[in-house]
C-alpha cells in the first residue's frame, strides 16, 4: 500500500476559506466544502499523531486518541492565519497534541498531582523488583526516592497507604465462561 501524503492545502485555498471564515458565515455551503476539503488534506496529522500519542499512552484507545486529534484539527483549520510565516502542519500539531491532552485529562478521575505521584511510586517500585525480584516494603521504596522527592512520597504513603487500581476493562481472568470481574479500590 503507498502511503503518500496528500498535497498542502494551497495559499489560495485557505486565503478563500479565510475571507469565508471572517464573515463568520458558518453555514455557507462554500465555507463547509472548503473546511472539509482541508480537514481530508491535513487528516494525516490526525493519524500520525494520534499514533504517537498512542505509543506514549497505549492504555487510551487509539480510536479516541483519533476522535480527540480530528476536534484539535477543526480547531487549527479555523484559527490558523496563512498570512504569517508558518506552514499550518507546524501549527496544528501543537493544537492536536493540546487537543489529545485536554481530552485525557478531562476522561481521568484522578487529579494531575495524584497521578504523576503514583506514577513515581510505581517506577520505584518497577526498580526494586527488578533489581530484588521481590514486592518492596514501604521503607525500601522510600529509600530508593530521590533525595528531593523523599518527604513527598514518605507523605502520600501516609495519607494514602499503597493504592492498588485495577482496571475494570482490560483482560483480568483466565476463564472463558464471559464472567466480568470488578475490583474494589483498596488501601493496603
Amino acid at each position: 500500500m503507498n502511503k503518500t501524503k496528500p498535497e498542502p492545502t494551497t495559499k489560495d485555498k485557505w486565503q478563500k476559506f479565510q475571507t469565508i471564515r471572517n464573515r463568520n458565515d458558518f453555514k455557507d455551503p462554500e465555507f463547509i466544502k472548503l473546511r472539509n476539503e482541508i480537514a481530508t488534506e491535513n487528516f494525516h496529522l490526525v493519524i500520525k499523531l494520534s499514533d504517537l500519542m498512542h505509543r506514549k499512552h497505549p492504555e487510551v484507545d487509539k480510536e479516541d486518541l483519533r476522535s480527540f486529534a480530528s476536534l484539535g484539527l477543526l480547531d487549527a483549520i479555523m484559527k490558523f492565519d496563512s498570512g504569517k510565516d508558518i506552514k499550518f502542519e507546524t501549527f496544528a500539531t501543537y493544537r492536536l497534541f493540546g487537543s489529545m491532552y485536554d481530552e485525557m485529562r478531562k476522561a481521568d478521575w484522578l487529579p494531575r498531582l495524584t497521578r504523576q505521584r503514583m506514577m513515581k511510586l510505581e517506577k520505584l517500585r518497577e526498580k526494586f523488583v527488578s533489581a530484588n525480584g521481590i514486592k518492596p516494603t514501604r521503607d525500601e521504596i522510600i529509600s530508593l526516592a530521590e533525595p528531593k522527592d523523599k518527604a513527598d512520597i514518605e507523605k502520600f504513603l501516609n495519607e494514602n497507604g499503597e493504592v492498588w487500581i485495577y482496571s475494570m476493562n482490560g483482560n483480568v481472568s483466565n476463564n472463558d465462561d464471559n464472567e466480568v470481574n470488578f475490583y474494589h479500590v483498596d488501601k493496603k
